[in-house]
């Protein structure tokens, strides 16, 4: 998984550089259930790579992963472990 703009804050009205953000949760929903999947921090450009690990009970079907306030990215569990 590739994270882009990893900011802490966003300064969109002339502040300057937003802090990069460090210690930042990756959570895996699916059904209602939230779980913690990374902790993650931005590197120089922001931008982070990282393996992502479908947690264990996980079903067949759709599922999301969130990054701090970001649209959750959407996408679907095939096989159950």
């Amino acid at each position: 998984m590739t994270i882009t703009d990893l900011y802490s804050d966003c300064h969109d009205q002339g502040e300057g550089r937003s802090p990069i953000a460090q210690d930042v949760e990756v959570v895996f929903t699916q059904g209602g259930r939230s779980t913690t999947i990374a902790v993650v921090d931005g590197d120089a450009d922001a931008r982070v790579e990282t393996v992502m690990t479908v947690p264990a009970g996980a079903e067949p079907g759709p599922a999301t992963v969130t990054v701090l306030t970001a649209e959750p990215a959407e996408l679907e569990v095939v096989a159950a472990a």
